[in-house]
């Protein structure tokens, strides 16, 4: 069973080769099929339906002023998993991870 999968997988990956990124979404979703692009870190803060989906959140962060965050993916019962706050600046949870850690 696992040689039949790799067998299917690489010739899936043989034949997306042949083309464009762009022409398999638009053939896909000319089959109704879901399928959408996997974007690079860099490429995914430029994309408009990663800021329309709510995937991108601006968080004020303290000694740099609005950074944007990517977001959490996943939704579970319609909470929104985005960041809250912003990152602690470096060090200031060290005490604090040391006495979790019994050091």
């Amino acid at each position: 069973m696992l040689a039949e999968k790799q067998r299917v997988t690489t010739a899936i990956e043989e034949r997306i080769a042949t083309g464009p990124a762009e022409a398999w979404l638009a053939r896909l979703g000319s089959a109704a099929v879901p399928a959408g692009p996997v974007l690079a870190r860099e490429s995914v803060h430029a994309d408009e339906q990663a800021r329309a989906n709510g995937l991108l959140q601006d968080v004020e962060q303290p000694g740099l002023g609005s950074v944007t965050m990517l977001g959490g993916v996943f939704r579970f019962d319609g909470k929104d998993p985005a960041p809250t706050q912003p990152a602690p600046s470096l060090g200031a949870d060290t005490d604090a991870v040391l006495r979790e850690v019994g050091a």
